[in-house]
């Protein structure tokens, strides 16, 4: 489809006329218009000047689209097909958006398609359960959004344009993919990629196992990990770009539903040479941390804050094995899962200070945008169920 948009100005008499229904050649400027003398008794014009001129004024910003199709129609309009050569109408802003971004319609395509292996129109509406004009309507808005004619009559049979030739193949593969598609999200079996974050210790101490079984299960299914700290992992589902996460409490809990996952105990790690850590010792001067937004980190000046002490210096780093080793070579002190030690080929080099009680609690969670458990997350919640089970009755439920 090739369109044109006209200013009036530039526009035919005929085109003018059909935009605002009246019989005078709009294509004068207002100014040079007929609008008879003014009232010798008031500088103002009359009612009929001034509807006159408000009709001008507003026919100026109109705008004809013009549709010519490329391709030359064989035989008369209406009697060779379905195409129309020429059209005009009056229309707005709106109007020209939409005529650049309407998209095909998949209904638009199954009639088309049908039109194609039925041979006519009369058969196809009798095989879709639509009538004749329906069916004609629908591959005519199909050729005026593509531009082109897609068929030609010869007797009492369409036949193709190589345009409509080569709109076949692909209505064939886009209706193929609607129907996969269809089928794939009524599916409720595990499928596809899973998109699943993790904070950096969960990642290397706690998910092997649950991940591994998960494989095991799932084989179709495609995993994805993602580290980060929970305010980006949270933003990363929110956005669309996660399906689930394993984050530290605590956790908004408006977005997310959530599942427990792990307990773990922080605790504050040394080197053997520092002098012990307790409410009654000065606290130490150097931290060692991750970026703003870890948990522990936030949990190790929450520590800080209640002794009302603040460190003098804070070094962040990009990983636990980093961070114990600048902790054994007593550049400072960390906090951090318990678990994590277990990882760390230098762990007896370490001094470990354990928490008050309320202090050394930190809960994983499994959280996953409100209402959208899709069958992957499902997967891995029983995952860790089953795992919860092998562990002991201990573990707690979901939340």
């Amino acid at each position: 489809m090739v369109s044109r948009l006209l200013p009036l100005a530039q526009a035919t008499p005929a085109v003018a006329q059909g935009c605002d229904g009246g019989d005078r050649d709009r294509t004068q400027h207002p100014a040079t218009l007929d609008m008879g003398a003014p009232d010798d008794g008031s500088p103002q014009r009359g009612p009929l000047q001034r509807r006159q001129v408000a009709r001008v004024v507003r026919v100026r910003f109109a705008f004809v689209v013009n549709h010519v199709h490329p391709f030359p129609l064989m035989g008369a309009v209406g009697h060779d097909g379905f195409t129309r050569r020429f059209s005009s109408h009056k229309m707005n802003n709106h109007d020209h958006f939409d005529l650049m971004e309407r998209c095909m319609d998949l209904s638009e395509l199954r009639i088309f398609r049908a039109v194609v292996r039925e041979g006519g129109v009369t058969r196809a509406a009798e095989r879709l359960h639509r009538v004749q004009s329906n069916v004609t309507t629908r591959v005519r808005q199909l050729e005026d959004d593509l531009g082109t004619a897609l068929f030609v009559r010869e007797g009492k049979r369409l036949h193709l344009t190589p345009a409509g030739q080569t709109l076949l193949g692909y209505a064939d593969r886009l209706l193929a993919l609607a129907d996969e598609a269809r089928d794939a999200v009524q599916d409720p079996r595990p499928r596809g990629v899973f998109r699943l974050g993790a904070m950096e210790s969960t990642a290397a101490v706690r998910l092997p196992g649950p991940l591994n079984e998960f494989h095991r299960r799932y084989p179709d299914v495609q995993l994805e990990m993602r580290i980060g700290n929970p305010e980006t992992l949270a933003k990363g589902i929110l956005a669309g770009d996660l399906d689930a996460a394993f984050v530290a409490e605590p956790i908004a809990a408006a977005p997310f539903d959530r599942m427990h996952a792990f307990d773990e105990e922080p605790v504050i790690v040394s080197s053997p040479r520092h002098p012990p850590i307790g409410r009654k010792e000065k606290a130490p001067r150097a931290v060692l941390v991750f970026e703003n937004g870890c948990p522990h980190r936030k949990r190790l000046e929450d520590w800080y804050a209640k002794r009302g002490e603040m460190p003098e210096r804070t070094i962040e780093l990009g990983s636990y094995h980093a961070m114990l080793g600048c902790v054994v070579a007593g550049m400072g002190i960390a906090l951090l899962p318990e678990s994590v030690l277990s990882t760390f080929p230098e762990g007896k080099r370490l001094t470990v200070h354990r928490l008050p009680r309320g202090e050394n609690h930190a809960e994983t969670v499994l959280i996953w945008r409100k209402g959208a458990a899709s069958p992957n997350v499902q997967a891995m919640q029983k995952v860790l169920l089953d795992e919860r089970t092998t562990r002991g009755p201990a573990a707690k439920g979901k939340r």
